[in-house]
């Protein structure tokens, strides 16, 4: 074999270690089945390869459980005899179905490929473990996930499916719109000179700056109100009156204040039927929501324009 092809063996053998003299290079000779470090010419390396199999002398490591992956922290040898191997990342060097090429097995207690990547006990790495993720095989699944409407899952295991969809506003149903609506109509068409009528949606979606104060907001309200009143030389007091009185809203809003942020999110639905024309006064119901989610705020919101769209209601933006 001539010279030049040294350095084609070098590529297939790896990098020689240092040799004891320039010109020289040690390698692994094998006599029989045992390999020892010998020093020898460069230019005689082609010869021990093509008639002993010889190759350079390396790092090897001690591979305890057969499974071709040593310890690194095992013993060593410079050449590739019976028990050592190249690779040093065995992380239980006494068990052989243990290596960085095993497959992890679920909740085993064992990290049987090595990984940290792959925790026996989080095999979506989430970040949540199995005692508190509902599905420990989607990593959109889990406790700190937000739930989303309409996918029949439990995105957020807390044993309930779907619920920021547009039914599930903590504040209000439609069928509380829907009675609030029909007071409104009752006392609008009872009342001939009922001298102020509104039904009205509005949908705020809306930046606001001015100086060193910031507003945002968003939300959709829902307002209805018919009253009927004779209004004496005082404008606040009535002598007769009878009023339906409701509003339903969803809001999401952040506000900064020289650097003082405020965030809040929440829902309300009010509704009051009643009257000054004797004793009689009646509030039917009054519900405020100070702390629910975004997502709750929003599914509040849909209640709104779904209702107001089912009813040839236009929600003007603002």
């Amino acid at each position: 074999m001539r010279v030049a092809s040294l350095s084609m063996l070098a590529l297939a053998l790896g990098a020689p270690a240092l040799a004891a003299s320039p010109g020289q290079a040690d390698i692994c000779h094998w006599d029989a089945d045992t390999a020892s470090v010998i020093t020898v010419s460069v230019r005689a390396v082609p010869a021990h390869v093509s008639n002993h199999g010889d190759s350079y002398a390396a790092l090897y490591f001690f591979d305890a459980d057969g499974d071709g992956y040593g310890d690194a922290a095992a013993e060593t040898d410079r050449c590739p005899n019976e028990g050592f191997v190249a690779n040093n990342t065995d992380c239980d060097d006494t068990d052989a179905s243990v290596s960085p090429g095993a497959t992890e097995v679920p909740y085993d207690g064992v990290d049987n490929d090595c990984a940290d990547g792959t925790r026996d006990d989080d095999l979506d790495n989430d970040g949540f473990l199995l005692a508190d993720d509902c599905d420990d095989t989607d990593a959109s699944v889990n406790p700190g996930a937000e739930d989303v409407c309409d996918d029949g899952v439990d995105n957020n295991c807390d044993d309930t499916i779907d619920e920021n969809c547009a039914g599930d506003c903590p504040c209000y149903t439609t069928a509380d719109i829907d009675a609030a609506y029909a007071e409104y109509l009752d006392t609008r068409n009872h009342y001939a000179d009922a001298n102020w009528s509104n039904a009205q949606c509005y949908e705020y979606d809306y930046d606001y700056v001015s100086g060193p104060y910031s507003y945002s907001e968003n939300s959709t309200h829902l307002y209805f109100d018919a009253f009927s009143g004779d209004i004496s030389t005082n404008s606040y007091y009535y002598e007769a009156y009878e009023r339906s009185w409701s509003r339903f809203y969803g809001v999401s809003f952040e506000q900064d204040w020289n650097g003082s942020q405020y965030a809040r999110t929440y829902c309300n639905a009010y509704s009051n039927d009643y009257s000054y024309d004797g004793t009689t006064y009646t509030s039917n119901w009054q519900q405020n929501f100070l702390d629910v989610t975004e997502a709750e705020a929003e599914a509040c919101e849909a209640v709104v324009i779904a209702w107001a769209a089912d009813n040839s209601m236009t929600c003007a933006s603002y």
